[in-house]
């Protein structure tokens, strides 16, 4: 009988910490990961970092062009200052529009100056090898 109730107990004990376990993993198929990939890709292009942000481009972008290709589509006319994603809608499992919110200045030419502007969009993403990936227009 003890033999019995160690066997069940030892059943449950592992089940709870592999149910535990799998808490902490990262669901890829949620809007809120979806989201958080958005952010991280802003991010790096708020901050300059063309490099992290190539890295978040689809693989087929990535296949096709390189990443001194990707610096040079931003030439220095606008200075982000902050992005927020606003929303995420799946168009279908492995493809979601992601609504952006972008703040950024421009250089005016008339008034010699910055001006700060902002400007709602939406990009692209897709889940393929594994991953969401912004698919590049």
């Amino acid at each position: 009988m003890k033999h019995i109730f160690f066997s069940v107990l030892l059943v449950i004990s592992l089940g709870l910490v592999t149910g535990c376990a799998s808490l902490g993993g990262v669901n890829k198929k949620s809007d809120e990961y979806i989201a958080e990939r958005a952010s991280q890709r802003w991010k790096a292009l708020v901050d300059g970092d063309f490099k992290k942000a190539y890295q978040l481009l689809s693989p087929g972008y990535r296949k096709t062009k390189s990443l001194d290709y990707f610096k040079k589509q931003f030439g220095g006319w606008v200075n982000w200052t902050g992005a927020t994603v606003v929303s995420v809608e799946r168009t279908s499992e492995n493809i979601a529009e992601v609504k952006i919110h972008l703040e950024f200045e421009s250089y005016q030419k008339w008034t010699d100056s910055l001006q700060k502007n902002a400007s709602n969009f939406r990009e692209k993403w897709i889940f393929t090898d594994s991953d969401w990936w912004y698919v590049s227009n």
